[in-house]
Formats: C-alpha cells, sequence, structure tokens
C-alpha cells in the first residue's frame, strides 16, 4: 500500500483510488475484537488521515466508545475525533468525546475533556460544545475537573466571547472546592 501511494502521489485521481482501496482493509482490521491490531489499523490510518481528513470523514462512526476497548486504543481513538472534527460533524464528534470523559480511567476521562476543547478550538461554531465541558465541572474526580478548568482557559483564548456563560460556572467550582 506504502509504495502504491508512493507512486500515485503526484496523480491525484489514481492517488484517491489507492485510498478508497486500501481504506476496506484498514477498517476491518480496526472493527475486529484484536486491540493490538486495531491498534496498528488505526495508527496507520491516523497518518493517512491527518493528511486527506476528507477521504476518512465518513469512518467517524468507528472511532466512536468501546467500553471493552483497551485505554492505549481509547486515547488513538479520540484523537481521530478530533482529527475528523469539522463544522458538519463537529457537535457529534464532541458528544462522542463526552462518553470517554465518562470513562472510568482517569486518563481516557482527562483526554476525552482536552479532545472537546480542541474541537472547539477547531470549528468556528461553539454553540452546544463548550456546554459539554460544563457538564464536568461538578465531578467528584479532581483531576477531572481541573482539567476541564485548563480545557476552558484553551477554548476561551479563541473564542473570548464565550467567557461570559462560562464564567459563573468555573467560579462556583473555585468556591466549592474552596469549601470542601
Amino acid at each position: 500500500a506504502k509504495l502504491f501511494l508512493h507512486y500515485t502521489a503526484n496523480y491525484k485521481e489514481q492517488y484517491d483510488k489507492v485510498l478508497r482501496l486500501i481504506k476496506g482493509p484498514l477498517r476491518t482490521l480496526l472493527v475486529g475484537r484484536e486491540p493490538e491490531i486495531a491498534y496498528a489499523a488505526l495508527a496507520n490510518i491516523k497518518v493517512l488521515a491527518e493528511r486527506h481528513p476528507e477521504q476518512f470523514y465518513m469512518m467517524s462512526n468507528d472511532f466512536f466508545y468501546r467500553p471493552e476497548d483497551p485505554s492505549y486504543l481509547k486515547l488513538l481513538k479520540l484523537d481521530m475525533l478530533v482529527t475528523l472534527s469539522c463544522g458538519n460533524n463537529a457537535f457529534d464528534t464532541a458528544e462522542e468525546s463526552l462518553q470517554y470523559a465518562k470513562d472510568h480511567d482517569d486518563d481516557v476521562a482527562r483526554h476525552g475533556i482536552r479532545a472537546i476543547a480542541r474541537i472547539a478550538v477547531k470549528v468556528e461554531n461553539v454553540d452546544g460544545i463548550l456546554d459539554r465541558l460544563l457538564l464536568f465541572l461538578g465531578h467528584r474526580r479532581l483531576g477531572v475537573v481541573s482539567e476541564t478548568v485548563i480545557a476552558f482557559a484553551s477554548a476561551l483564548n479563541k473564542f473570548p466571547d464565550a467567557a461570559a456563560i462560562c464564567a459563573p460556572s468555573i467560579t462556583e467550582v473555585r468556591f466549592c472546592t474552596l469549601v470542601d
């Protein structure tokens, strides 16, 4: 596959055809039950999707949350959701990242929160996306709450107008943590 991609790089039509041909077998490996093979396939898909995201937008459902996946696979799937998020699917990918943010593994949960913020920064319309982060300000795990505040800071750097919506919730968190 790498050889075909290399030799067709200067011929867009043939290159796109090769991408379509390899996408099927990679997808089959991705949805299989062996997480190690799925991880290898996903790593290759990620490289290709970063170069040509338009070819992989339709695969975003394959990166949805599966509780039985190991954490290393969940983290890579989250990165893929961010890579493939655009104006058309930003709300859906942020909603799916929300499922990852609810994971019992703290690393996956924090990465899910970061993914929501990265999606918000990536697209122009953040309505509804930043609302997903507000859900985690009252969370029981301190690491999740602190990651949420950091995510808000990065999102508000790009969208300062959204501060009016977020500031009251953030000040309540500060008050709650001081009381506890």
